[in-house]
């Protein structure tokens, strides 16, 4: 047995002699660079697909928590309550500030380097109920497709949930055609959420 491990070893030791000589120096450094290339890419690939991975966990936890966990405490007074959600109205914009909620959309793609194309909005209107039989809110809502790097996606939609209050986001999508591909291509369902008039 230690002979037959004796032979393996010498074996393959004239075996990578053998590939060395004829390689050369610059051969072997060639050969060397491309494995270490290979094995970062790998590395910041599975990095990047880790992280995806963890928003979307993310995204998918918050979805499943938010019916029940969100309770809105309301004032016991009859009065306190109309003022609250008078209050609570005027807080959000009225539908022709929405041509200036788009333009700082925009503004925060920007700075992402993002670009967003405008040939690709679908613009609904849904009118929601009027449960305070005073005022009610407007939903508009927009599908956004978005392609860059991750992190810049990323930066994005969290520039979104901090600046954009009357914004929300019903559904993020992002995939990449391929795992070498440094791009990944994100589809976004945002809610524009307007006063409505007064009945």
């Amino acid at each position: 047995m230690e002979n037959m491990t004796s032979f393996n070893t010498h074996y393959l030791s004239w075996v990578l002699r053998a590939i060395a000589k004829k390689l050369g120096l610059w051969g072997l450094l060639s050969l060397l660079m491309i494995g270490l290339t290979l094995a970062m890419f790998i590395s910041k690939t599975t990095e990047i697909q880790q992280e995806i991975n963890l928003l979307e966990t993310k995204i998918a936890e918050k979805e499943a928590s938010s019916p029940s966990s969100e309770v809105i405490e309301t004032p016991v007074a009859q009065n306190n309550t109309l003022q609250t959600m008078t209050e609570f109205y005027q807080t959000f914009p009225s539908a022709p500030a929405i041509p200036d909620t788009l333009s700082q959309l925009n503004q925060l793609a920007a700075a992402q380097q993002l670009l967003l194309n405008s040939g690709d909005y679908k613009l609904n209107k849904v009118v929601a109920k009027n449960t305070t039989s005073a005022r009610t809110l407007t939903q508009y809502e927009m599908v956004l497709p978005i392609e860059g790097s991750y992190h810049n996606i990323r930066a994005f939609i969290a520039g979104i949930l901090s600046t954009l209050p009357s914004v929300a986001i019903s559904d993020i999508q992002i995939k990449r055609e391929s795992t070498l591909s440094p791009q990944v291509e994100a589809r976004l369902v945002l809610i524009f959420f307007v006063r409505g008039d007064q009945t």
